[in-house]
Formats: C-alpha cells, sequence, structure tokens
C-alpha cells in the first residue's frame, strides 16, 4: 500500500541551508510539521531544544521536555515535537526562566538570541497581505500566517509591520516602512543585517521591488524588499543579535 501523508524527517544532509545544525552527526533529522512559516525559515521544536540551545544531548530527551509541556512557544504551551518555530517566534522554558528569540545571523542561518522576560511578551511580525473582512473590517496577514484585526483608522501598508503583545496576540503598535525606519534584513546576501530606509524602487514588469538601507558604520547596502521587516524607529524593538 502506497505511503498516506508525507514524512515526518528529512536527511541532514539535505536539510535547509537555513538550518544551524550538525549534517554529519546524524543521517536523518526531524521535519517542522506543516505550519505558520515555511520550512527553510523554520526549525521543529525538538530541534531547537537539542542542536540549537542543547539542552539536552540525545532527541529523546528533547521530546521528553516538549511533551511535559514546559516549552512555550509565543507565550502558548507545545506538545508537538514538530511544531514550526520561525522568524520571530518566542521560545520559552518558563520553569528556569529563559527566553530566546528566533532570528538569522549573517550567514542567513536560524539562530536563537536570548531575550528578557519582559521582551518576552510581545514579538514583530511582517505585513505580507491586508484586506477587509465582512463588516469593513480591515485584516492583515503576517509572515507567521496569522491575521489580525486593525482599526481602520491606522495606516498600515503590505511590508509594514505590527507589534502584538503575547499570548493575547493584541495589536500594541505598527512600525510603518519610511526614511529612517530600522529594517532587519533575514533573507538574501545581506541576511542578518540592519540598516535604516533610506529609499525603494517599486517593481516593474522584469524587476523586483529593492530597497537602500544604511548601516550605523555608514555603510549602505540594497536588497529586496522582500526580504526585511521593519523592528523599529530609533531602536529595534526586539533583540536580533
Amino acid at each position: 500500500m502506497a505511503r498516506m501523508g508525507g514524512k515526518r524527517h528529512v536527511k541532514a544532509l539535505a536539510a535547509p541551508r537555513t538550518w544551524k545544525i550538525g549534517r554529519k552527526k546524524n543521517v536523518f533529522i526531524a521535519k517542522p510539521d506543516p505550519g505558520p512559516h515555511p520550512l527553510n525559515l523554520s526549525l521543529p521544536a525538538c530541534v531547537i531544544v537539542r542542536d540549537v540551545l542543547g539542552e539536552t544531548v540525545s532527541a529523546k530527551e528533547a521530546k521528553a521536555i516538549i511533551k511535559q509541556g514546559k516549552v512555550f512557544v509565543d507565550g502558548k504551551q507545545v506538545r508537538e515535537q514538530n511544531r514550526p518555530v520561525g522568524l520571530m517566534d518566542v521560545v520559552s522554558f518558563p520553569s528556569v526562566g529563559k527566553h530566546y528569540r528566533a532570528t538569522v545571523d549573517r550567514d542567513g542561518k536560524i539562530k536563537l538570541v536570548e531575550a528578557t522576560e519582559g521582551e518576552s511578551n510581545f514579538k514583530v511580525g511582517r505585513v505580507m497581505a491586508k484586506y477587509t473582512c465582512k463588516g469593513g473590517e480591515l485584516t492583515v496577514r503576517l509572515h507567521d500566517g496569522s491575521n489580525i484585526r486593525v482599526p481602520g483608522e491606522i495606516p498600515i501598508s503590505n511590508g509594514d509591520s505590527v507589534v502584538l503583545s503575547l499570548p493575547e496576540r493584541k495589536l500594541v503598535d505598527v512600525i510603518r516602512v519610511k526614511e529612517g525606519t530600522l529594517c532587519f534584513a533575514f533573507r538574501g546576501g545581506s541576511a542578518g543585517r540592519l540598516g535604516r530606509f533610506t529609499s525603494g524602487s517599486p517593481s516593474g514588469l522584469k524587476r523586483r521591488a529593492l530597497v537602500e538601507l544604511r548601516a550605523d558604520d555608514g555603510s549602505s547596502f540594497s536588497t529586496l524588499r522582500a526580504y526585511v521587516m521593519a523592528v523599529g524607529v530609533e531602536e529595534p524593538r526586539v533583540t536580533l543579535t
């Protein structure tokens, strides 16, 4: 009989290049379940616990910790060992008071940086699309697949970011992409870099929209608009490095 459903693992050597794992240590590695993040921008919870954070030395121990409900993602308890953890998600271990935020390094690989107790109570989401629901309410879809309703009087466009409280996921603030806005590149050759938005060029028939950013050291770099996320005005709203 044919196999029903997809596989729950991949070969370590064939795993996405964005995964920072020991590729020659194990033949197979867990694969994230279908969920809010794409495969190349997420890691399963058990891999986060064992390989990225080093909280355990074996997959069995990592799975046990998750099954016991000791791991929280975005303020909610998770018990699925392959629950995908992606960009800007907050991974918490309340029993030991540790919190981490998923981001990317200069090599474009997913990494987790330690966050404070206060910072773990909110996250930044990139607006991927917006539409009007029945009744005239404006709703935006974020990069993590969630939908948030936004009051109509608040100006917001695709590519802007919203700040959400956790775990309620209530709108706290809107970060608009404009001159001087601090943006974080999470994909491409400039992945892991922070810069202030200086200018942008629209997309064309054979050209994708670009943005020009200026780093704090005075250097400038450009990347695709789809590869950047607004993270603050004066300072980043979250720790990224």
